[in-house]
């Protein structure tokens, strides 16, 4: 496969955005229609003709044309625009806030391809590009009572308080059990604390107080002498205000002797594929491909979809390269945490435990629209380092083991011997994920059921933003 420089991807969307407004903005000409099987070129010219009147007329050609140059599903599924302005007062968004563009998108047949109206703008980028929010004190507590974290953004991190010091009371109360801890603490709807802390042989107290934060979204651990880095998510921002990536560069650093890491994906959904690719790099290489995307993208010249092939290859050793590594994974483990895996396994042989992944190797777009909406596109397609794809069939374990406890300890066994290669690849059997039915947002106003971003992300959010003169 051809090999385009990664760091020039979205480069092509400026020129995308540019021909949008070119079209858009000098076609007033309504036209007749015409039948759903016409070429893709007529199809665009047909969006470009209709009559802008409205807001919502607006939304629907800007959306119309991304669905034509970045869905992937384009050439076989968009009909033609009046199809979707001529029946949408037969289905269940008539009469609803931008209820053409909303059936358009309901009739895409993918999973993750959605439209989102503008009242919903803030939510849906606050859970693309943050961690989960908590109003905690600012540490993470073992059940020996001991720190095993402090927050970089909360309260404890601010009154000194450091990773190892023991708990020992909470205002003024002696406690001895983590249950005590968390009764007092925790659960508490009080809002300031003073906790007795024990470092060494010396006590001291700090107040301490619930502000809302941004957890975390890596953890180390250490088990025999292991070190075990658990990552929930890949995201912006985070505890760290660079979110994962930086949070994992630290963790490496702090861990740099270690000969072998186990890496816990379980559970992890995904989130953003820059956070995910860099990360992987970090394990490798210099000049190992991490992974293969095949995206679609604008062909600005002749006004259609092209494909585009990039691999993302590392430029230099990573902070973490030259360790053995064992990954744990199960059915939870979805999009970018399997983009990840396949980088790990695929380059370095690293063993897989648990049970066989998710299965999604595609990733969205996610695009701020004329009406300040938000369109997640369908557009990308991750292929390992040797292209293959473990899309719909997800990635099989070395060791299938359910129990969370016992793979951990199979994991923990591994690492210790630093010897077996992967041997397993991927599924070659369709997921039961991916005989679902879609979910469609039909709520027309915010005080409506709010929806969630889907829970398996792989995405890239596209920066560059419309115009207020993008249509007329």
């Amino acid at each position: 496969m051809k090999r385009i420089n990664p760091r020039k991807s979205l480069t092509l969307f400026a020129l995308f955005f540019a021909a949008l407004c070119f079209f858009a903005c000098t076609s007033t000409t309504e036209p007749e229609k015409t039948e759903s099987s016409s070429s893709g070129l007529d199809r665009f010219e047909q969006s470009s003709n209709i009559e802008i009147t409205t807001k919502a007329d607006s939304e629907f050609v800007y959306n119309y044309q991304a669905l034509y140059f970045l869905y992937y599903n384009q050439d076989s599924e968009l009909e033609n625009p009046l199809y979707y302005l001529s029946d949408v007062s037969k289905s269940s968004y008539a009469q609803k806030e931008f209820a053409a563009t909303r059936y358009m998108y309901s009739e895409m047949s993918d999973l993750f391809t959605h439209y989102y109206t503008p009242a919903y703008y803030d939510y849906i980028m606050s859970q693309l590009t943050e961690s989960e929010s908590v109003t905690d004190i600012g540490m993470l507590v073992d059940s020996t009572l001991k720190v095993k974290l402090v927050y970089p953004n909360g309260s404890a991190k601010t009154a000194g308080v450091q990773k190892g010091d023991s708990i020992i009371s909470v205002n003024n109360t002696v406690i001895s059990s983590y249950d005590s801890y968390q009764n007092l603490v925790d659960l508490s709807t009080a809002t300031t604390f003073s906790i007795g802390f024990l470092r060494g042989d010396s006590s001291f107290t700090a107040t301490l107080y619930k502000t809302s934060l941004l957890l975390p979204t890596v953890y180390l651990d250490s088990l025999e002498g292991i070190p075990v880095i658990t990552i929930t998510e890949f995201t912006d921002s985070t505890s760290n205000p660079k979110g994962t990536m930086e949070e994992f560069r630290d963790i490496l650093e702090e861990t740099s002797g270690a000969s072998s890491t186990v890496l816990d994906l379980r559970g992890n959904p995904g989130g953003s594929i820059d956070h995910c690719v860099g990360m992987a790099e970090m394990l490798l290489s210099k000049g190992d491909t991490a992974i293969i995307m095949e995206s679609t993208d604008a062909d600005t010249i002749n006004m259609v979809q092209k494909k585009v092939t990039e691999a993302e290859i590392a430029s230099e050793n990573g902070i973490g390269s030259g360790r053995y590594y064992v990954v744990l994974l199960d059915t939870g483990s979805a999009s970018c945490a399997e983009m990840f895996s396949a980088a790990i396994t695929s380059n370095l042989e690293a063993p897989v435990v648990g049970m066989t992944s998710y299965g999604k190797g595609i990733g969205q777009y996610y695009i701020e629209t004329y009406a300040q909406g938000i369109a997640g596109i369908t557009s990308l397609h991750i292929f390992d380092k040797d292209g293959k794809s473990y899309h719909t069939y997800g990635i099989l374990p070395d060791f299938e083991i359910a129990d969370p406890a016992s793979a951990m300890e199979k994991a923990v066994e591994l690492a210790k011997e630093g010897t077996y290669r992967r041997t397993a690849g991927y599924g070659t059997t369709v997921l039961d994920n991916w005989t679902g039915t879609k979910w469609q947002m039909k709520q027309s106003s915010k005080s409506s059921l709010i929806p969630s971003v889907p829970h398996h992300s792989m995405y890239r959010i596209l920066k560059t933003k419309p115009s207020s003169s993008f249509l007329k």
